[in-house]
Formats: C-alpha cells, sequence, structure tokens
C-alpha cells in the first residue's frame, strides 16, 4: 500500500469514529491522564514557550496538558483528519491560546526550529513512514528544545495483536526500541531515552490504588518489564 491509500485509509478511519472516538474507546481515563502528566512533567513548558502536538486527535491530551500548564504559552496542534480537528475545537474553546491546524506529520508546514517543545501521543504508529515523521518533529523543534513521544509498545499482548488484524493499525508493528534509536541516530539525536510505561489497564476505577502499586512492582520485574502497554521516549534536541 502506498502512501497515498495509506493516508486516505487512516482519514477515512477517523472520519467514521471521530464523533464518538473518546467515548467509544473509554478514553478519559486514568492512563491517558497519566501519560500526558509524563509528557508535561519532562516537557517542562516555560512562559512564552510555542509547544506543538503533533497528531493532537479529538484535543483529549491537549485539554489535560493546556490544564496541566495554565499560563501564558502558544499551542498549536496539527492532525490528518478534518473531522478530529473540529471534535478538539468542542474540547478546546476555552482556551485563547490554541490554533489548531489540518496538516500531514510526516511534512510540517513550518520553518526549522519554530517550536521549543514539540511531543506525539499515541498518534506516530497511524504515519505511513514513522521515520520521517520523527524526522519533522525534529527538523520543526529548537536547538535545546525538548521533545516527548508515547505510542503503544508492540510486544504488549493487545498491541501485537490489533497490530496484524487491523490495517489502519499496522505500523504499530514498528513501535519497537532498535527502531527509535536507528530513527535517532539518522537525526543527530543522542541525548533522549526511552522507558517502558505502563502495565495495567485504565478501569474498574475502584482497583487504580492497586494498579498504580502493580505498575511499580513490574517495572522493576526483568523481561516482564519489557511488556508495557506504552513506550515512552523523550529527549532533547
Amino acid at each position: 500500500m502506498n502512501k497515498s491509500k495509506f493516508s486516505k485509509l487512516q482519514r477515512e478511519s477517523y472520519t467514521r469514529l471521530a464523533s464518538n472516538f473518546d467515548c467509544f474507546q473509554r478514553r478519559e481515563n486514568r492512563n491517558h491522564l497519566n501519560k500526558i502528566k509524563a509528557i508535561s512533567s519532562f516537557l517542562n513548558v516555560n512562559e512564552g514557550d510555542n509547544v506543538l502536538e503533533i497528531g493532537v486527535g479529538t484535543g483529549i491530551h491537549a485539554n489535560y496538558f493546556l490544564k496541566l500548564n495554565n499560563f501564558n504559552f502558544n499551542f498549536i496542534g496539527i492532525d490528518l483528519s478534518y473531522d478530529m480537528l473540529i471534535e478538539s475545537k468542542k474540547k478546546l474553546m476555552g482556551f485563547d491560546n490554541v490554533t489548531l491546524k489540518q496538516m500531514d506529520g510526516e511534512n510540517l508546514h513550518f520553518k526549522n526550529e519554530t517550536f521549543d517543545k514539540v511531543y506525539i501521543s499515541g498518534s506516530l504508529h497511524h504515519f505511513f513512514d514513522l521515520s520521517l515523521g520523527i524526522f519533522e518533529m525534529i527538523r520543526v523543534l529548537k536547538k535545546g528544545g525538548k521533545f516527548c513521544i508515547m505510542e503503544p509498545n508492540y510486544i504488549f499482548p493487545t498491541n501485537f495483536y490489533v497490530s496484524h488484524n487491523k490495517i489502519e493499525e499496522k505500523n504499530m508493528r514498528w513501535i519497537v526500541k532498535k527502531n527509535f534509536i536507528e530513527s535517532f541516530r539518522k537525526c543527530k539525536i543522542n541525548n533522549y531515552s526511552i522507558y517502558n510505561f505502563a502495565y495495567t489497564p485504565p478501569y474498574p476505577k475502584f482497583f487504580i490504588p492497586m494498579y498504580d502499586r502493580i505498575d511499580k512492582i513490574l517495572s522493576k520485574i526483568p523481561v516482564i518489564n519489557k511488556f508495557s502497554i506504552m513506550i515512552f521516549i523523550c529527549g532533547e534536541k
């Protein structure tokens, strides 16, 4: 499948899902909040920063992120799907520092070194060429700027299953540490870390204190700790 057909597949898939995506996927949950907390903590946004989210989707991550960083900075969210951007606008209409644009993450329409902080959460594996997506992210990031990537870990059982049974999720198979290492080598980025992130489900809510303890335990057990739900990459240009 070439890029044109793959991108069309992704757009059509999210056009169908957009209006009910968060509800159907039960995305307003502890794991999503923990992901954006980790991203926000590392990026450490400062007043006046230019921040880019690649693959803003329904705005669920952006909404959390903006509330966690409640001061004056410029936030731009881009997405391939116009229908997802409509959902984002609904969530983010209360923020006056937000700009949303329809754009391909593999061809960002920004000049080199435009942004102080850039992040991608759960969108990179929907790109046709994931390495190109990473290159573009680094290209638009200022020297000394920080970046984060949070993506489904291919070897987690449900991720493995989905990546082999849904064509629009097939590039989840790329989400393994060695591929990130190679991509950053090509981008000449040396200052980064790769972590396994989250092991337990986000519900039912009354199990969350127990899940939090289990996450901490599993993260310290050799071999088992590789089977996390997500892979979290954070670094500096």
